[in-house]
């Protein structure tokens, strides 16, 4: 929940979206019985302002980015809105979004703005 890029993920965009996440303490597997073979931690969700954006936009846009997390922008783009290639390219550059970078590398501000960008207007999901 705590990610940031270059490690973004799905669970992290979902709820930095509303909240400011932090990790509050570490709990060592040796804290439990029988011990896990990881560690816990105790966060902070913190409830923030969403951004000027309606919550099925920005969640459809996190669907479709991490859909296939190992793919770049644009062909997760391109699955979702059936949009082409090219076209899909030009909207996240004029956005100031590398196309050929991967979701991991969004953060919440940018996944707003492609939300914006492909999302927005058309009510897709």
């Amino acid at each position: 929940m705590c990610a940031a890029p270059p490690r973004m993920n799905r669970l992290a965009a979902s709820v930095q979206f509303w909240a400011n996440v932090k990790i509050v303490k570490i709990l060592p597997a040796s804290d439990f019985n029988p011990p896990p073979k990881v560690s816990s931690a105790i966060i902070d969700l913190e409830l923030s302002k969403p951004a000027n954006l309606d919550l099925e936009s920005y969640y459809a846009a996190v669907r479709a980015l991490f859909a296939q997390p190992r793919k770049t922008l644009v062909n997760n783009l391109v699955a979702a809105t059936k949009q082409k290639g090219e076209i899909v390219a030009e909207k996240l550059s004029a956005i100031g979004i590398i196309p050929n970078h991967r979701p991991q590398n969004l953060s919440v501000d940018e996944i707003i703005a492609v939300a914006k960008a492909f999302f927005a207007s058309r009510g897709l999901r």
